[in-house]
């Protein structure tokens, strides 16, 4: 039986290959969704060179020189070349490490909080990356994927199913209300503040991440998710005005901080019963 330091190891590891995965993830499927969206509108088919996930080679975005695999080693890449591209010496994003490192971090939790390598940690680990691409897209982009959401979805209705014995997902149908519930809470508020202010509060990505987040913590938590991702983005802003970085016009995207809380109700799940049931005990 392998030790637990061999198997945080293992995990770091995987969640260090991962994290730079998704960083192409992150940096193309905008583009892709937008390609997509563009020539369907235009009813055009795509004359334009074979652009996906997997081609072209990972490249530097101001030269377009491809880089050579050694300059593609998680975290260590980055730390060597200072942040710069080796050909152009252009910068070369703090993102990069940071989605590498959290995946890594990310990776380590889950293990551990699942009981080693098994098929809830799989689970776990997809339901991560789902939300990490999310809230890093939306961060940059200001947009939410419904692709991404879809799957967040999907994966969380069928998990109810197969993990029902295991009750470390909500009851089916507990899930569906609260992709049900996830989805009209979010759309009502949003219509009230459009009655009141003659525009949108939250867009309608919004509604689906809190629909796909609803399916896995059942609508009993949502309640919870919103608490916890008020409380970080009320963070994020004031940390955002004393360094004079926020912008009215652009405002505060709040599906990174719905991702983290999500992230949290679904990892901590029998700590927020258990304080759900002391709150009712007192």
């Amino acid at each position: 039986m392998m030790s637990y330091t061999v198997i945080y190891t293992i995990a770091g590891l995987a969640g260090l290959v991962v994290g730079s995965f998704l960083n192409v993830v992150i940096s193309r499927l905008p583009v892709i969704a937008d390609r997509a969206h563009h020539d369907n509108s235009n009813h055009e088919t795509n004359s334009r060179k074979q652009f996906n996930l997997w081609v072209p080679r990972s490249r530097c975005e101001s030269c377009k020189q491809s880089i050579a695999w050694y300059d593609l080693v998680p975290i260590l890449s980055w730390f060597l070349l200072r942040g710069q591209c080796r050909n152009c010496q252009a910068e070369i994003p703090w993102r990069y490490p940071l989605v590498e490192t959290f995946t890594c971090l990310f990776a380590i939790l889950i293990v551990g909080t699942s009981g080693g390598f098994n098929y809830w940690s799989l689970v776990l680990g997809l339901f991560m990356t789902l939300l990490l691409c999310q809230a890093v897209i939306d961060y940059e982009k200001h947009i939410l994927l419904d692709s991404l959401s879809y799957m967040l979805l999907w994966l969380g209705l069928v998990s109810s199913i197969v993990f029902s014995s295991a009750q470390v997902l909500p009851r089916t149908e507990e899930a569906i209300f609260g992709a049900l519930f996830g989805y009209l809470s979010f759309w009502l508020i949003n219509f009230g503040f459009r009655a009141c202010f003659k525009k949108d509060g939250m867009g309608a990505g919004d509604f689906k991440l809190f629909a796909a987040i609803g399916a896995w913590v059942g609508w009993v938590f949502l309640p919870f998710v919103v608490l916890i991702a008020i409380a970080f983005a009320f963070v994020y802003a004031i940390s955002q005005v004393i360094t004079k970085k926020y912008s009215a016009e652009q405002g505060i995207p709040f599906g990174p901080f719905l991702a983290g809380a999500g992230f949290v109700a679904v990892i901590f799940r029998e700590k927020l019963t258990l304080f759900m049931l002391t709150v009712e005990l007192l």
